[in-house]
């Protein structure tokens, strides 16, 4: 990923707290059909701060449970993104040479895939991911609230997918480049539009030098 300096991310809570509100992945391999993705929800594994491995799983038909243990695997989280136009910055009045952009963040994570198989163990990612995204509801559903056969039938039916993480790179374009008044003028505009809410998320201050 293309990463100029001012844009790139190297905070592990950043990339956690993307990867916890956009958590389904594009998972992409390479198949003996040729490249595919496969938008897969994962949970990471954070030890201090490092974040050592995805897990999550697929359907035994799916056909990246026919790669070889340890092939190369690239995960892409993507965050908010949004169109940011010239008139936003309030620069433009005294210099036009503006043009438009996008801001996004992304995080992407290489790493070797492994396959989990054992009963309990497929049950345990399933019970991650569940527990997970249940967090916010009233009452949250779990896994042992459905009738014992019928999980089983269920798990028979998947496979657990672990990623060993071997690189992480995050790129948060969020209007660094620009000027203080050209980034609240972006910010202004944020807030103004239906996409409000992802003013936090998609204008950062730059990084002090």
């Amino acid at each position: 990923m293309y990463r100029p300096a001012h844009f790139i991310e190297s905070s592990t809570d950043a990339m956690c707290e993307l990867m916890t509100r956009w958590p389904l992945g594009l998972f992409i391999t390479n198949q003996s059909s040729g490249l595919a993705a496969d938008p897969i929800p994962l949970n990471f594994v954070r030890q201090g701060d490092e974040i050592t491995h995805l897990i999550g799983h697929i359907a035994k038909a799916n056909p990246i449970s026919k790669l070889p243990s340890g092939s190369d695997v690239l995960v892409v989280f993507s965050g908010p993104n949004h169109y940011v136009s010239p008139n936003s910055y309030p620069s433009k009045k005294a210099n036009p040479k503006v043009v438009p952009t996008w801001n996004y963040a992304s995080v992407q994570i290489g790493g070797r895939i492994e396959f989990v198989t054992e009963p309990r163990a497929v049950l345990e990612i399933v019970t991650s991911l569940t527990d997970q995204h249940e967090r916010h509801q009233e009452h949250p559903w779990r896994v042992s609230d459905a009738p014992s056969d019928y999980v089983d039938q269920m798990l028979n039916a998947i496979i657990g997918i672990r990623v060993l993480v071997s690189t992480i790179d995050a790129k948060f374009k969020a209007s660094q480049n620009r000027s203080a008044e050209d980034r609240e003028g972006v910010r202004s505009a944020r807030n103004q539009s239906s996409e409000k809410g992802l003013a936090h998320w998609t204008i950062r201050e730059p990084k002090a030098t």
